[in-house]
């Protein structure tokens, strides 16, 4: 029977996810990994077929936790969908080489996050009576909103706490509303 793997491909993932943490993507390499799980690179190319393979793993597993964080934001907080937006920023705060890798590149169009978007407009319906064609229209322009938020927190640019930036969603939501009544008379 062949020795079991000293070094697995979860291990290999974990220790990827760490380094893209601590360093961003432009600092996770072979030799970065293999100092990491003190081994040499062979078993890490003997799980995985290239650095890009290895990538994808830590994109997947970031995401994870993004979806992780919404869900918890929109189950522990009221309205759901303020939830869901103070959850993005505070990923935006506290994981922000992760944050940067999966909101702050080149997405070709694919303007917001699709996790939990079946969930996140049945909540604004539920609050506003939208259809959800307006629900969708509405969402992309507080999450261009929110996503902006999230960037200047992520960078430096606004040092806003969770209390701060509750209120200020709170003020963009009620702009929303005021509009959409004034649309209706």
């Amino acid at each position: 029977m062949p020795p079991k793997p000293r070094i697995t491909k979860e291990q290999i993932e974990l220790a990827a996810l760490e380094a893209v943490r601590e360093n961003g993507l432009e600092g996770l390499n072979a030799r970065a990994l293999a100092k990491a799980l003190d081994c040499s690179t062979q078993p890490i190319f003997s799980n995985f077929t290239s650095m890009e393979e290895i990538e994808k793993a830590v994109e997947s597993r970031a995401r994870a936790l993004y979806e992780e964080r919404i869900a918890r934001g929109m189950a522990e907080l009221t309205p759901k969908y303020m939830g869901s937006g103070l959850a993005y920023i505070s990923f935006a705060r506290d994981e922000k080489q992760l944050f940067r890798l999966l909101f702050m590149c080149d997405r070709r169009g694919d303007y917001a996050p699709r996790e939990n978007l079946d969930e996140v407009i049945s909540a604004l319906r539920q609050k506003t009576g939208l259809s959800r064609e307006e629900a969708y229209e509405r969402h992309l322009m507080m999450w261009v909103f929110v996503h902006g938020i999230a960037v200047m927190v992520n960078t430096g640019y606004l040092d806003w706490t969770e209390e701060q930036t509750r209120a200020m969603l709170e003020k963009e939501f009620e702009g929303m509303a005021m509009k959409r009544k004034e649309n209706d008379q």
